[in-house]
C-alpha cells in the first residue's frame, strides 16, 4: 500500500458513487439527444420560421446541457482511472491527501482546499 492509497471501504465507496454517477449522466446525454429537436425526424419537415427558431434555441440550449455532461463525464472516468491506479485522494497540484470530507462532499475533486 502506498502512502497515497486510500482505505478499502472508501474506495469500494468511492468506486460505487461514481460508477452509479457515470451511468446516470450517459442515461442523461441519451435522453438529450433523444429530445434534441434537430435530431427529430418528426420536426425536420417543418420550415417555419417560428419553429425553426425555437428549435434552434432548444438545440442551441441542449448543446450546452450536453458539454456540460460530458466534462462531468470526463471527470468521473479521471477519478475512476485514479482509483485503479491507486492514486485517487491525491492533489494534482501538491501531492498531499484530499481530505476525506472533500472527496465525501466531492468524490471528483483533484485539489486539496489550499490549491483549488
Amino acid at each position: 500500500m502506498n502512502e497515497f492509497t486510500i482505505g478499502s471501504a472508501r474506495w469500494t465507496q468511492a468506486l460505487s458513487w461514481l460508477s452509479i454517477k457515470q451511468r446516470e449522466v450517459e442515461e442523461q446525454l441519451l435522453a438529450l439527444h433523444q429530445s434534441d429537436p434537430v435530431m427529430s425526424d418528426g420536426l425536420a419537415e417543418t420550415v417555419e420560421d417560428g419553429v425553426m427558431s425555437w428549435k434552434e434555441e432548444v438545440h442551441t440550449n441542449i448543446t450546452a446541457l450536453r458539454r456540460s455532461l460530458l466534462s462531468l463525464s470526463n471527470k468521473i472516468k479521471q477519478s475512476l482511472n485514479k482509483l485503479h491506479l491507486g492514486t485517487y485522494g491525491k492533489c494534482e497540484k501538491c501531492g498531499n491527501l484530499i481530505s476525506a470530507e472533500r472527496l465525501k462532499a466531492m468524490p471528483m475533486a483533484s485539489h486539496c482546499m489550499y490549491c483549488a
